[in-house]
């Protein structure tokens, strides 16, 4: 079984990340490059706690095409 905590703490950095280049490109910083990183933090951070939810370990995998390949490999229909 999924850790709910362990998941939710995931969701809540991937959030943050969002908000953070969200808000940077909000406020039109021409920083893209950082801006882009912290959107691909985003990302593999869903995929990591989506991938959790279904029950896989993603073993520090930091590849986002090999975490949702993982993670779709075992959808179980969690959402």
């Amino acid at each position: 079984m999924a850790d709910p905590e362990l998941i939710k703490k995931w969701m809540q950095k991937a959030d943050e990340d969002f908000g953070y280049a969200s808000l940077s490109l909000q406020e039109e910083f021409t920083f893209f490059p950082q801006i882009c990183w912290h959107f691909q933090q985003a990302a593999e951070k869903y995929l990591k706690a989506y991938s959790l939810r279904c029950g896989k370990i993603y073993h520090r995998v930091v590849n986002l095409a090999e975490i949702a390949e993982l993670s779709l490999k075992s959808n179980k229909k969690v959402f």
